[in-house]
Order: C-alpha cells, then structure tokens, then sequence
C-alpha cells in the first residue's frame, strides 16, 4: 500500500496528491522521530524507505508544504525533532541522519539495515 501511495504521489497524480503525501509524512514522522522499540522499527522502516525511494524528489521538491495536526503522532509522545512543522531541509536532514543510524543499528535485522541504508543514500543525492 505504502508503496502505491508513494508512487501516485510521485507521478502527481491525481486531485489528493496532498492528501496521498500525508500518509507518508506520518509513516516517516512516526518511524523516524519518536523513539521506536526495534520491533515497531523491524515493521516501519521498510514502509518510510519506499516512502523515500519512490517519492523522495517529491517530498524535497515542497519544501514548506505544512504538517497537518503534528503529523498525527500519539498523544503525550514528543517528537525527537524540534524544527517547524513544514517539510524544510532541516527536517529532510534529520531524516536522513537517522535512516543513516538505523543502517548501523545492530539489534535491527540485515534487511530493515538494508532499507535504511537504501533510504539514506538516495536522500543523499536528491536535492
């Protein structure tokens, strides 16, 4: 599913690109910054990389799209990252560095490293 969202969003297709694109903020807000448990990550880093690997040029290309309703993360759970609650370079970064940590987590399997990795070096050289 994730992946067909990202790819409508990457073709633009469609009246609820938006709309689509929100799914993926929350997958890779709720994967990448609140701390996670390694099973949640085990399950979510692979749906937030497709997210990257197909709609990543999108995402970077609306730069100050607005966050609707604090990415929709659970109440009383605060986000490890501090910036404004738009899509912004220093929110592509910081996504970045951390796909760049779960590639080097050890307690995650070869495969979630893997996708983390994949994720990481592509955000490297989308600009």
């Amino acid at each position: 599913m994730n992946a067909f969202l990202a790819t409508l969003v990457a073709e633009e297709f469609g009246s609820r690109v938006e709309s689509f694109a929100g799914s993926g903020i929350w997958v890779l807000a709720n994967t990448l910054e609140i701390p996670q448990e390694v099973i949640f990550l085990e399950e979510n880093v692979p749906s937030a990389a497709v997210w990257i690997l197909k709609a990543g040029q999108w995402f970077r290309g609306h730069r100050g799209l607005e966050l609707e309703h604090g990415l929709g993360l659970p109440r009383g759970v605060d986000s490890d990252f501090k910036g404004p609650q738009i899509l912004s370079d220093e929110r592509w970064k910081f996504w970045e560095d951390r796909f760049k940590n779960l590639a080097e987590q050890n307690d995650l399997s070869s495969e979630t490293r893997d996708w983390a990795s994949r994720a990481a070096n592509s955000m490297a050289e989308i600009l």
